[in-house]
């Protein structure tokens, strides 16, 4: 199960072919923000992979710093999470 979400999470978001990005970064700001990333059953088998509001916020403003760095999306959209921020 571990070995199929890693496969599953490097299609969507790999890091070693950042440099051929097509808006990744977006979506996985997107994901993590209405906490759909991590997935639930991966939480349930994992504890420790549970994000705070706090580490959500950090990694989707990171990830949306990253997608703009690579000339992405332009980061208005609010991606603040659950009831906004």
């Amino acid at each position: 199960m571990t070995a199929r979400d890693v496969e599953q999470g490097r299609d969507k978001l790999n890091f070693s072919t950042w440099d051929q990005d097509d808006g990744e970064a977006d979506d996985a700001a997107d994901a993590v923000a209405d906490a759909t990333m991590p997935p639930r059953r991966y939480v349930l088998a994992h504890p420790h992979a549970a994000l705070s509001d706090a580490e959500r916020q950090i990694l989707v403003d990171a990830l949306e710093a990253m997608g703009r760095a690579r000339g992405g999306g332009d980061g208005g959209e609010d991606r603040s999470g659950p009831g906004g921020g």
